[in-house]
């Protein structure tokens, strides 16, 4: 009995010799929506000495925003602080970007010493901790909903006088012009197509968005701008809407009749106004526009299709009053020489939105793709010249089938080995406005926690609001003299192709796309959000 006890004991030492103490690490995470609490509770003969780099707790930072690590049930020892049978790691959630319940994954890294002082290699063990989204009564989400959607309406409203949207409406304008003899059925008829294409698009654009967060990417306000393939189409069709202004190609709608259904034509080209006013929209954030979206981008399926609507009829609004009251259009001057002037300034006006939407695409693909592009386009516009003068009501099928052919063949050859989307330019660090700094997280957090003044514009090449803030005020001398004077540090996030950083920031403070103005300064609590359209 005696030499079974004896080589019990010794089997039971030589095991201890040879076991892992990790293995007798016992860490457990827990969070109770306000703060992340790790447990590390120690085997017997160890003891943990705190370093830094060597003691913490991370989650994923695009989910939770967490505060600084405090350390619980520690002692100080020879100015060292030392922790026996437990540390205790609490890390305050300051940001919670969850929009539902949500399993996220906690790494907590530690090192154990013996009693001796001989430390082991460091180790960093995972666990999953159920994390809540921050819910409101019911009667204050109730509340919250009504009032966003009352700011998607007025912020659609207000979207028609946003520089992205005129250019488009240069093209109903043409079209209230040509109805202001018509009789009021009609025009209300136009009027209702006309919301019928913006509702409809952004439907469209709302299915988008739910599909892509489904998929578990980030998506915001004009994201199909961040796409050279969408913005490149969108230019060629601008373009050639731009010269069909100049009477350099005329739309033939097909007969129906002996004289043609010019009502049922006209109907379906009211519609796709509308959808060219969504378009030529999305690059734009309008006010109230951007909280509006940046609160149905967090929310169920259903929201976001309630609020992409009430932003829909808010800029379908005026026409829908015109439809109702056709006298406003009936005071319009009768048809005239004065018609064509306005029709060739409002072509200029298109060129120049296909001038925008150019110099975007510049920013997306490069310099020498952006070249071969705009040979193109030349190509394309004299091609568009070929067909206008061609294929007439006056030419006979057979020609007009043979210029047609000829028209689609030379345009799909000169695209094939034009026609490139590849980004071939080499990124670059430096900033590409004097005075302002490219944008880096990490650095504009050291400002934040030393107190400095800072100063960021998120802001993209395709986003005109944007660029008519620069224009105007942020980056003339005035205001630039203003910022130095004042010693605020600038700078600029550019979201003009996606950003996931960037996009956490737009998402943290409620924003849905860009702009967005941000200012920092010890002497105030919080920080300073800034609206869409800013002023001097």
């Amino acid at each position: 009995m005696k030499i079974i006890q004896f080589f019990s004991i010794m089997i039971l030492t030589f095991s201890s010799l040879f076991a892992d103490p990790y293995d007798s690490t016992f860490v457990k995470v827990t969070s109770d929506n306000i703060n992340i609490t790790s447990t590390i509770t120690l085997p017997t003969g160890y003891h943990l000495i705190y370093q830094e780099g060597y003691l913490y707790s991370k989650t994923d930072a695009s989910k939770l925003t967490l505060g600084e690590q405090v350390y619980e049930n520690g002692d100080t020892v020879n100015g060292k602080l030392e922790f026996h049978d437990k540390v205790i790691i609490k890390r305050k959630i300051t940001d919670n970007f969850l929009t539902e319940s949500d399993s996220l994954e906690v790494t907590v890294g530690y090192q154990i010493c013996s009693e001796d002082g001989t430390c082991l290699f460091p180790k960093e063990t995972s666990q999953k901790v159920l994390f809540l989204a921050k819910k409101q009564p019911k009667s204050a989400a109730a509340s919250t909903l009504l009032k966003f959607l009352l700011f998607a309406f007025i912020g659609g409203l207000i979207l028609n006088i946003m520089p992205c949207v005129l250019p488009v409406l240069s093209i109903k304008a043409m079209s209230l012009v040509k109805q202001s003899g018509e009789d009021k059925k009609t025009i209300l008829k136009h009027s209702f197509a006309y919301t019928l294409g913006v509702v409809l698009s952004f439907w469209i654009l709302a299915l988008a968005v739910i599909i892509i967060k489904i998929s578990g990417e980030s998506v915001g306000w004009g994201f199909q701008f961040q796409s050279p393939v969408f913005v490149f189409f969108l230019l060629v069709i601008i373009l050639v809407f731009a010269l069909s202004m100049f009477d350099l190609i005329i739309f033939h709608p097909p007969s129906i009749s002996n004289g043609g259904n010019t009502k049922r034509t006209g109907t379906v080209a009211s519609i796709f106004s509308g959808v060219f006013a969504v378009l030529l929209a999305t690059p734009c954030t309008a006010p109230m526009l951007g909280p509006a979206i940046g609160f149905a981008f967090s929310q169920p399926s259903i929201v976001i299709f309630l609020i992409f609507t009430l932003v829909g009829l808010g800029l379908a609004f005026p026409f829908i009053l015109l439809g109702f009251n056709p006298k406003l259009i009936q005071k319009i001057p009768k048809p005239g020489e004065w018609m064509n002037t306005f029709k060739f300034v409002m072509g200029f006006l298109l060129l120049a939105t296909v001038l925008f939407l150019y110099r975007s695409l510049f920013f997306l693909i490069g310099a020498d793709n952006s070249i071969s592009i705009l040979w193109f386009l030349l190509i394309l516009s004299f091609l568009t010249w070929v067909f206008g003068k061609y294929y007439t009501p006056m030419v006979s099928f057979k020609k007009k089938l043979i210029v047609f052919a000829i028209v689609l063949i030379v345009a799909l050859v000169s695209g094939r080995y034009l026609v490139q989307f590849d980004d071939s330019s080499i990124s670059s660090t430096a900033s590409k406005y004097p005075g302002w700094e490219k944008f880096d997280e990490a650095k504009v957090l050291d400002d934040i926690k030393n107190n400095k003044k800072i100063f960021i514009d998120f802001t993209a090449e395709w986003c005109m609001t944007c660029q008519t803030n620069k224009l105007t005020v942020l980056h003339t001398d005035e205001m630039m003299q203003f910022f130095k004077e004042q010693n605020i540090t600038l700078y600029y996030a550019d979201n003009t192709k996606q950003n996931d950083v960037i996009d956490k920031w737009l998402k943290k403070y409620n924003r849905a796309g860009v702009p967005l103005y941000l200012y920092f300064d010890e002497r105030y609590d919080e920080v300073i959000i800034f609206p869409e359209i800013i002023t001097d």
